[in-house]
């Protein structure tokens, strides 16, 4: 069974030291790419929750650049987190977020900051929000 206070304590180092979460996405990004079965020019990032912002920093940190096509967030947590210093979204992969509009986990604040954030690098983005929807819709 999932239990909430294990599972806050296990992310909450990696959601607070971002660039500790960027050099496990890179590493984890390198192993698949060294898969041979992989088409490592053609890869997606996909997270659900805290993946959902850890697919989205995938783009922020420039992980897997030029073989990330796309980044989809499913009820993920939205904000506007580090931008590495060389990354360009603007020529990144193209991100497609689901949100509920009643999300707990993503004020309203956050998510305008994810939004301008992204707004402002030129990335290729969609929002798809959910009237009433709430955490995992």
């Amino acid at each position: 069974a999932w239990d909430p206070e294990w599972s806050q304590a296990v992310r909450a180092p990696l959601r607070t030291d971002r660039r500790r979460l960027h050099s496990r996405l890179a590493a984890a990004a390198s192993t698949l790419m060294a898969e041979p079965r992989v088409d490592s020019r053609n890869l997606a990032a996909v997270g659900f929750c805290f993946g959902g912002m850890a697919a989205l920093d995938c783009a922020r940190a420039g992980v897997a650049a030029g073989s990330l096509k796309a980044i989809v967030s499913f009820h993920g947590i939205l904000d506007d987190g580090p931008l590495a210093d060389s990354v360009d979204l603007s020529i990144g992969p193209r991100i497609v977020m689901l949100h509920g509009d009643q999300d707990p986990f993503v004020s309203p604040e956050a998510l305008t900051a994810c939004l301008e954030q992204l707004r402002e690098a030129g990335a290729p983005w969609e929002l798809h929000c959910y009237g009433g929807g709430r955490h995992g819709f």
